[in-house]
C-alpha cells in the first residue's frame, strides 16, 4: 500500500520587496493631484460663470437705467404737460392721469430692478453704502430693515463685497416674503481679517428639514464657498431665523475687469 506523504506543502509566494507597492502609491497619489486638477478646474469655472453672470447684470442694469428707464421719463413728462393742457374737467385729462400713475409706477420698478440686477453703489462706493442703499429699498410699512455697520466695514476685495451683498440681497428678499417678520436686521463687522455678515428677523421660522429649495439657500451657499467662506442658518418655529456668513478679506481683485 503506497501511503501518502506527511510532509507539510510549502507554499511558494512571490517575493514582496520594497518596491512592490510602490505602483498602487504611485496610482493613489495621481489619482489625489487629478482630483485636485479637478476641483481646480470646477472651482475655476464656476468662478469664471459668476463674473459673466455679474457681467450680464451690469449689462441690463445700465440699459434699464441709462436708456429704458430715461425713455419712461420723457413719456411721463409728456403726459404731465398734456393733462396741464387739457384742464383738469376734461375726461381726456382723468384718462391721461391714470396712465400718467402707472407710468410713474412703472417707472419706479424699472429702477428698482435695475438696482437688483446690479448695485453700481457697491462698485463704486463699497459694500456700506450698497447695504444701506438695499436695507432703504427694502423697507416699507410694516416691515423695516435696519443696517449695523461701521464706517471701515468695506472689504478691500470686490470678490468678498459682491458675495455679502448678494447673500443680504437674498436673505432680506427671502424674509419679506416669508418670515412674517416686522424688523430684519443686517449686521456687517470685521475680526482681524474676516467679515462677519448676519441677516436676523424673529419672524415664524421654519423647519429646516422640510426647506424649500426655492429659498435660495443654495445660491447663497454656492457662493459663499466660492470664496472659501463659511454659512451657516439656524431657525426655529416661532423664534425666527438667522443667516451667518463668515468670509476672509483675500484682498484679490477679480481676473474679470468690468467695463
Amino acid at each position: 500500500m503506497t501511503h501518502a506523504s506527511t510532509a507539510p506543502r510549502i507554499l511558494h509566494f512571490p517575493s514582496i520587496g520594497r518596491g512592490s507597492f510602490a505602483p498602487a502609491f504611485a496610482d493613489a497619489a495621481l489619482s489625489e493631484r487629478e482630483l485636485a486638477q479637478r476641483e481646480a478646474v470646477v472651482s475655476s469655472l464656476t468662478s469664471r460663470f459668476v463674473l459673466a453672470q455679474e457681467e450680464q447684470r451690469r449689462h441690463l442694469a445700465r440699459e434699464l437705467h441709462d436708456d429704458i428707464a430715461q425713455r419712461l421719463g420723457l413719456a411721463t413728462s409728456e403726459i404731465g404737460a398734456l393733462i396741464e393742457q387739457e384742464g383738469e374737467s376734461s375726461t381726456v385729462t382723468h384718462r391721461l392721469a391714470i396712465v400718467l400713475s402707472e407710468l410713474r409706477t412703472l417707472c419706479t420698478d424699472v429702477h428698482s430692478m435695475s438696482h437688483d440686477l446690479h448695485s453700481f453703489k457697491l462698485e463704486y462706493l463699497g459694500l456700506r453704502s450698497a447695504l444701506f442703499d438695499l436695507c432703504k429699498r427694502h423697507s416699507h410699512q410694516g416691515f423695516e430693515v435696519i443696517l449695523r455697520a461701521g464706517e471701515n466695514e468695506n472689504p478691500k476685495s470686490k470678490e468678498v463685497s459682491l458675495c455679502l451683498y448678494r447673500v443680504a440681497q437674498e436673505a432680506i428678499a427671502n424674509a419679506s416674503k416669508y418670515s412674517h417678520s416686522a424688523t430684519v436686521v443686517v449686521t456687517v463687522a470685521k475680526e482681524k481679517h474676516v467679515f462677519l455678515l448676519t441677516i436676523e428677523d424673529v419672524g415664524v421660522g421654519f423647519d429646516k428639514s422640510q426647506i424649500s429649495q426655492g429659498l435660495g439657500l443654495l445660491s447663497m451657499e454656492e457662493r459663499v464657498n466660492l470664496v472659501g467662506g463659511e454659512l451657516t442658518l439656524r431657525s426655529v418655529l416661532g423664534s425666527g431665523t438667522k443667516i451667518l456668513v463668515k468670509i476672509s478679506d483675500k484682498d484679490q481683485p477679480w481676473q474679470v475687469t468690468l467695463t
